[in-house]
């Protein structure tokens, strides 16, 4: 998921025509609803618990609560973008914790299961 959102947004560093920016921006709704749809589901993780901070609930809240505009036809909306790109970001930290911590509880039962 995160690769995926990671090469769908690759254009917004480099110079692009505003046509194309307008295209694949529309091509990249439905990579955000996945995306907030994980989110979500991350949320619901309890071994996840204690890495979820206040300041990740408020960007998730925020960036799931509407449809955001990241480009009015001439530039980009950087405070937009900036939501978006945390939410992402934060995505991608939760994801790798939770398969570390599942790795770890899963390590430590088989060491207790050694002894």
């Amino acid at each position: 998921m995160y690769n995926n959102i990671s090469e769908a947004t690759g254009f917004i560093s480099v110079a692009t025509p505003n046509e194309q920016i307008i295209q694949k921006l529309k091509n990249l709704q439905s990579l955000e609803l996945e995306l907030k749809t994980q989110i979500r589901l991350l949320f619901d993780v309890e071994i996840l618990k204690d890495d979820i901070i206040q300041e990740m609930i408020a960007n998730f809240d925020k960036y799931s609560s509407k449809e955001w505009d990241y480009f009015n036809g001439e530039t980009y909306n950087d405070n937009n973008l900036q939501i978006f790109f945390t939410a992402a970001n934060d995505y991608k930290y939760l994801l790798a914790r939770k398969y570390f911590l599942t790795k770890l509880d899963l390590l430590q039962f088989q060491i207790l299961q050694l002894e």
